[in-house]
């Protein structure tokens, strides 16, 4: 069982257990896509794996690759968060279908989003219209938006953070599950341990707002953090 103040404040306001079972498979499943994109040691997953037995048959959940073609996200020097966003997206979807699940993409490729949407909206609306609609249309029990973070102003700040916005009810509760998992993981590099001491984070972000199914955005690091930054980028940690 999830332990921490987080968790705490979900028992208190009675989530819906289906959402709480499934969040935490995802979350899950997310850290295992992040390992397999890092290299990171899988037996660290396998400690807070789910155990039940249905596994996540008849389950529809939506990955949400952020950014693609012309914009690239945040970046540092080559490093483009598009690409890593995609990258982890892949894996996660992978993961997922493997234990029954069915993902449906934004987007499976470097690629800007809702082209054929109406051209008098700016193209940056276009996007985040296709990405709204294809979740809304879904019948998705749950959608996750992959994206990295970057902070110029305090370069050490790191680990993965959990956002959402109280647009459905289920999104608090789905940011703390993810986020007491984030911050249980702990790893080594370069000789020192490393982990998330994040709480999630409210945000009124426009996918956020106008999902009509339970979902938070994922930041899974900093590219402004030298650790963060060197396990992104290194050949033997994707």
């Amino acid at each position: 069982m999830l332990t921490g103040t987080g968790f705490e404040i979900m028992k208190k306001n009675k989530p819906s257990v289906k959402i709480l079972i499934l969040s935490k498979k995802l979350a899950i499943m997310l850290l295992s896509a992040m390992i397999l994109m890092l290299s990171w040691s899988a037996a660290l997953v396998v400690r807070y794996a789910y155990t039940g037995k249905d596994g996540l048959d008849g389950k529809t959940i939506v990955i949400d690759p952020g950014h693609g073609g012309v914009d690239g996200g945040t970046g540092f020097g080559k490093i483009l968060e598009k690409d890593i966003n995609l990258d982890v997206s892949l894996k996660l979807r992978d993961l997922l279908e493997k234990s029954g699940a069915k993902v449906i993409m934004t987007r499976v490729e470097d690629v800007e989003l809702g082209k054929s949407e109406r051209i008098d909206r700016s193209r940056y609306m276009r996007d985040l219209n296709f990405r709204v609609d294809t979740i809304n249309n879904s019948s998705a029990d749950i959608f996750i938006s992959i994206h990295t973070n970057s902070n110029i102003n305090n370069p050490s700040t790191r680990g993965a953070i959990a956002f959402y916005c109280n647009s459905n009810p289920r999104n608090r509760e789905m940011a703390y599950i993810f986020q007491n998992v984030f911050n249980t993981l702990e790893f080594d590099f370069q000789g020192n341990k490393y982990k998330s001491h994040h709480i999630p984070q409210k945000g009124n972000y426009y996918i956020l707002r106008n999902a009509k199914v339970p979902g938070i955005i994922i930041e899974t690091g900093f590219l402004t953090n030298r650790v963060d930054r060197l396990l992104l980028q290194r050949d033997d940690y994707k």
